[in-house]
């Protein structure tokens, strides 16, 4: 009796296996191909590399600019793509920014004044073409853009007279600072996509003139 009753919980067991698989099978089966097309689907893929704490020298005004480099690893395009950015000295602070002024009605006077961090505005850019501020429109497979922050730049003037203002970082040559850069983007269904890297950087000592 002992070996009857034992047979027949195995049986039960069994056929509630089965039953349980018979209602899962078809649900699995329904959207396998979904799970497919998902996996196989192209993705954005944002990469960030080549992040440098640059020194410029602006109307022998020195202070810098944070460039990086942002490669789409993915299949798909990256569209409508911004960037936000963090930079902390040794002890957490961020950096002032630093403008630059010069205007030729006032002589060869150069202002410069600070202030503390802000949204500034930032530029995409590639080799050979012009800077350009607001929304990177487009970044399509292992494509690449530059990023430049700040980048606030007016310029103009007369016969008469010229004038400038630019926006850099208030950086000490040489100090070390932690960088953090991301990326944001979307495909053409509207899917996010976002690259982010946080790394120590060090201020150049040698300026690049501007």
């Amino acid at each position: 009796m002992a070996v009857l009753i034992h047979f027949g919980v195995i049986s039960l067991n069994v056929g509630i296996i089965i039953g349980v698989l018979a209602a899962i099978i078809p649900i699995v089966l329904a959207i396998l191909p979904t799970l497919i097309e998902y996996g196989l689907k192209p993705k954005v893929t944002l990469k960030i590399n080549d992040m440098k704490l640059i020194k410029r020298n602006s109307h022998d005004v020195e202070g810098y600019q944070l460039e990086a480099l942002v490669t789409n690893h993915g299949k798909k395009i990256c569209l409508n793509m911004c960037a936000t950015f963090v930079i902390k000295d040794a002890h957490g602070n961020s950096p002032n920014l630093l403008h630059v002024r010069f205007d030729s009605r006032k002589g060869q006077t150069v202002e410069q004044n600070e202030e503390p961090m802000r949204a500034v505005r930032y530029a995409w850019g590639k080799e050979d073409e012009r800077i350009y501020v607001g929304n990177w429109g487009e970044l399509r497979q292992k494509d690449s853009v530059s990023l430049l922050f700040p980048h606030e730049t007016i310029g103009g003037g007369t016969d008469s007279y010229t004038f400038w203002s630019e926006t850099l970082l208030k950086l000490t040559p040489n100090s070390r600072y932690e960088v953090k850069v991301e990326v944001k983007g979307e495909d053409s269904e509207k899917n996010t996509a976002i690259g982010n890297k946080k790394q120590t950087l060090t201020a150049q000592m040698n300026s690049t003139n501007q």
